[in-house]
């Protein structure tokens, strides 16, 4: 394994692309405010959106994972995952130029629709982006396939920062909307530059076809159960947005958008172990051993960061980041953190099972869980009339997914849960009670040593250091 490339870097160069992100969008949000004409910011969503909904005539369908998970077994076993490699740029470069030759020919389409020609070339821009995410996306997966998630989580990174950092620049410079994917393309830009420094020399994508062709059906199978997986997840959310909307009405769907965005900062945790889990479990000759050790990492690290997210998210409305109506949403962000500790322990056994070859259960206990998250919002919602339905929602269609995993893991997620998702309800008497609750974690924490050493060993020195009373 190349230098630098544990499981907790990983996790934190992969977390830290969307803390950066958070941050540097405050800035951003008060410059498009400031220079951007709201019309031409609308016209620019609008032309987006339109160019979203052509993407989805051109899915991976998941092949690509399916294709990587394979890849990771064979390099874990040889060294040596060239046709993958490959396949990946086959695909990848299939999809994306497709998608890119289809946004620029539509061009007319979007004049015909009311876009300016002052915003039209948004969609040639945002052509190039997609070109260039494509291969990105190749060459992070080879690095997730090689175990190489450090490395691939610092391209993220460069991408986040070189992006916001030049959208923030560019609207300021340019006073126009074109700056926003002018900027997007530049993230991609420096990422494909670090990722062909850091990569082995790309193959032709020609190599890949001839695996692509021979194992399609069981590319297809897994890569189904992948995205089916996703879409799940994708859908829950847009249902129980609607539910809000439909049942508590418009400013509550407002406040509820605040609020998950807001918790996202701790979500995304989630996504950044389950990223770094996948590519272990994948190499693993014992993924259940790395389950394990993966589970009680993450669930510690989960609620530790929400306990601290809800500590600080006061600060929100008192430093006047957030004004007017939508600091009505901050108690309901608050209240959202915690869903992230059952959330890791979730998507952990979610990917596990499907890396073992259980996809089909995944799936169903996914659908289970969603169903939950369905009928608790309608339930509360239509009886309560209260947009915390969908925080009730969001906790027990997570422990109901759990309980079908693992009942055994109940127990602890609820207890490592119950300090941050409590002291949310108590902002009124903030700060004392929330960093009372921090302390206690972190004293738990200390006890426990969730972290195995191991995970560990590769990382600067200083952070090794800091880390050390939290491993074992």
């Amino acid at each position: 394994m190349a230098d630098g490339d544990s499981a907790v870097g990983g996790i934190l160069y992969g977390y830290a692309a969307t803390a950066v992100n958070y941050a540097l969008a405050l800035l951003y949000v008060a410059l498009l405010t400031r220079y951007i004409p709201i019309d031409q910011y609308g016209y620019y969503n609008a032309l987006i959106a339109t160019i979203g909904l052509v993407g989805t005539f051109f899915p991976t369908l998941g092949l690509d994972t399916a294709v990587a998970r394979e890849g990771a077994a064979k390099h874990a076993e040889s060294g040596n995952a060239a046709e993958h490699y490959a396949a990946l740029l086959a695909l990848s470069l299939t999809i994306s130029t497709a998608y890119a030759t289809a946004v620029v020919a539509l061009t007319p389409l979007y004049a015909s629709r009311g876009v300016p020609p002052q915003v039209l070339p948004a969609a040639y821009i945002y052509a190039a982006y997609i070109l260039l995410a494509g291969i990105n996306g190749a060459l992070s997966s080879h690095l997730w396939m090689a175990g190489r998630i450090a490395a691939m989580a610092k391209g993220a990174l460069i991408q986040s920062l070189t992006f916001r950092a030049a959208e923030i620049a560019l609207i300021y410079a340019l006073r126009d909307v074109l700056a926003i994917p002018m900027a997007m393309a530049a993230g991609q830009t420096a990422a494909l530059a670090y990722y062909l420094a850091v990569s082995e020399r790309p193959p032709s994508p020609a190599r890949g076809l001839k695996l692509l062709k021979a194992g399609f059906p069981r590319y297809l199978k897994l890569g189904l159960q992948q995205w089916a997986l996703a879409y799940i997840g994708t859908a829950t959310a847009a249902a129980v947005t609607y539910l809000v909307y439909e049942l508590l009405g418009p400013r509550p769907a407002a406040l509820y958008g605040a609020a998950t965005y807001m918790a996202g900062l701790t979500g995304a945790f989630t996504s950044a172990a389950a990223n770094v889990f996948g590519s272990r479990a994948a190499r693993s000759t014992n993924p259940e051993a790395a389950l394990r050790d993966y589970l009680r990492a993450s669930t510690f690290a989960a609620a530790l960061l929400a306990q601290a997210a809800v500590a600080a998210t006061p600060l929100l409305t008192l430093l006047d980041i957030v004004k007017g109506d939508y600091g009505d949403a901050v108690p309901y962000g608050a209240a959202l953190m915690a869903a992230a500790v059952p959330g890791a322990a979730t998507s952990l056994y979610a990917f596990h099972h499907w890396t073992t070859g259980r996809g089909t259960k995944a799936i169903a206990i996914s659908a289970a869980g969603a169903l939950t998250a369905v009928a608790t919002t309608a339930t509360i919602a239509a009886t309560a009339h209260t947009l915390y339905a969908a925080i009730a929602a969001a906790y027990l269609s997570s422990f109901a997914a759990l309980a079908m995993y693992a009942p055994r893991q109940l127990p602890t997620a609820v207890a490592l849960t119950a300090l941050p998702a409590a002291t949310a309800l108590l902002l009124p008497t903030w700060p004392a009670p929330q960093l009372a609750a921090l302390a206690a974690l972190t004293a738990a924490a200390y006890h426990a040593k969730p972290i195995p050493r191991a995970a560990t060993s590769q990382l600067a020195a200083p952070l090794r250091t800091l880390l050390m009373p939290f491993s074992r």
